[in-house]
């Protein structure tokens, strides 16, 4: 089946990395995503991942298409498609892939986890106890302006955003301040 010259031209230039023309055959070329998606079942693979994997070998499909081989797009992309879900099945089933010990849920063995676990993103009470009382002590060494600058900095009053001289120099001042705190207390 010959291709028009127009689906041609939308084929080139997709290869090219036109995302209007990607777009148009990703949508032409839909519904094999799907028949192919719902024939075919890949542990741990959802259909947006499905999605991004057909968009991958719509890429590599208009790149590596000949026309002169008097194949349709279609069937050409099809067989890519299919080919690269194959892969990606044998992938799963390999048995050097499968866990050596059984998946477990975290709320199965909860005292295990909670010792090994740690939340990262959790704040250390004596980290923020020792800030909190050099912020503390920076306020007390700052100007009314520096004071103002560090509500501005703290998101305190986070609309006043002031870019003048002023402001920038007393910005300046206040991180000077704040290491020159580092410096006593490594002298104390």
């Amino acid at each position: 089946m010959m291709i028009s010259k127009m689906e041609f031209k939308v084929i080139r230039l997709a290869a090219e990395g036109d995302e209007q023309s990607f777009t148009i055959l990703f949508h032409k070329y839909y519904p094999i995503v799907r028949k192919l998606g719902r024939s075919c079942f890949i542990e741990g693979m959802e259909a947006d991942d499905l999605d991004q994997e057909a968009g991958l070998v719509l890429l590599k499909s208009a790149k590596c298409y000949r026309w002169e081989r008097s194949v349709s797009f279609g069937s050409y992309y099809r067989r890519n498609l299919r080919n690269r879900i194959y892969d990606l099945i044998r992938l799963n089933k390999a048995k050097k892939r499968d866990p050596q010990e059984r998946v477990q849920r975290i709320d199965e063995n909860k005292s295990f986890y909670s010792a090994t676990l740690i939340d990262t993103s959790a704040t250390d009470p004596e980290r923020l106890t020792l800030l909190k009382e050099r912020l503390t002590k920076l306020y007390t060494k700052c100007s009314p302006l520096e004071r103002e600058v560090l509500h501005v900095i703290l998101n305190l009053d986070a609309d006043q955003r002031i870019d003048d001289r002023k402001f920038i120099n007393a910005y300046e001042r206040c991180k000077y301040k704040y290491i020159s705190l580092d410096k006593l207390t490594e002298l104390i």
